[in-house]
């Protein structure tokens, strides 16, 4: 059997699918996805790379995030496929850009208006329809941020798989980045992505959801709302017996059941009440 057929990015976040590592045949279909359309020129960092049809500029490290693999596995899979002339690499820039040869076979040239011929639009042209057809996790953003470390691209990553509506994007990228930067901690945005979940399971409405990128916006984002809240400390019996002094001294109410005995005792001992400003309050010394 012979032909193409027309795949929607949509299917690396379909929930219909179990989230896995990739196969070596999905890792390439990735690629071919991946890769640009058409000429266009790419921001990566602080470099401006130009990109022919067929190319696209990614690390690695996204790769292994993106496909679930090991870098050495990573590494093999691209050494194997330049072998067999399927891909071309080039770091000559500074930036991976990877070729994917005979491009034309698997993607359709674009038509005149500069998208790709095989491309369909959402009916209504809205901002929505069109939205769903961006990808999600595991997808290049726009433009790949500067070279981060490897603790905080993991920890976008698990950002991305604990929120309900993961959206892998540049903008979601320089959020959580810029959010560790001021000092905040990878765990207790990942744990408000998951309460944030566990709350909008009960939801009648998906469109309610705000989508990841926009949680960590730092004007609409509601993932500070999600905060695990700190377990509360128990007070101290220091600080109970000064509250009850003061309750006593100062005139408020309180119950005599409430306080046993050897409290009160204690309270007397340590000099905080007396036993005159107790038989004034009813309280038995």
């Amino acid at each position: 059997m012979s032909g193409t057929v027309n795949i929607s990015r949509r299917i690396w976040h379909d929930t219909a699918f179990k989230a896995e590592p990739f196969t070596e045949r999905e890792a390439f279909m990735w690629m071919i996805m991946e890769a640009s359309y058409k000429d266009r020129e790419k921001r990566v960092g602080n470099v401006a790379v130009k990109l022919s049809r067929g190319q696209l500029a990614t690390s690695v490290r996204f790769m292994c995030e993106a496909w679930g693999w090991s870098k050495s596995r990573v590494d093999r899979f691209l050494k194997r496929l330049e072998n067999r002339d399927m891909i071309g690499t080039d770091s000559g820039t500074g930036v991976n850009v990877i070729t994917v040869c005979k491009y034309d076979d698997y993607q359709s040239k674009p038509n005149e208006s500069g998208t790709a011929g095989s491309k369909k639009r959402d009916s209504s042209g809205t901002a929505a329809g069109q939205q769903r057809d961006k990808p999600n996790k595991g997808l290049i953003p726009e433009e790949i941020p500067e070279a981060t470390s490897s603790q905080e691209v993991a920890g976008y990553q698990d950002f991305l798989k604990a929120h309900p509506r993961p959206v892998a994007s540049q903008a979601g990228a320089k959020a959580f980045a810029d959010l560790i930067a001021a000092g905040e901690k990878a765990e207790v945005i990942i744990g408000a992505a998951r309460a944030y979940a566990e709350v909008v399971k009960r939801w009648s409405s998906e469109g309610k959801v705000q989508q990841s990128d926009n949680f960590l916006d730092p004007v609409r984002g509601k993932w500070r709302d999600y905060i695990a809240k700190p377990a509360a400390v128990p007070a101290s019996t220091e600080d109970r017996m000064k509250f009850w002094a003061e309750s006593i001294n100062e005139g408020r109410f309180v119950s005599a059941a409430t306080l046993t005995p050897a409290f009160i005792r204690d309270l007397i001992d340590a000099g905080l009440v007396t036993p005159e400003k107790l038989a004034e309050r009813g309280i038995a010394a």
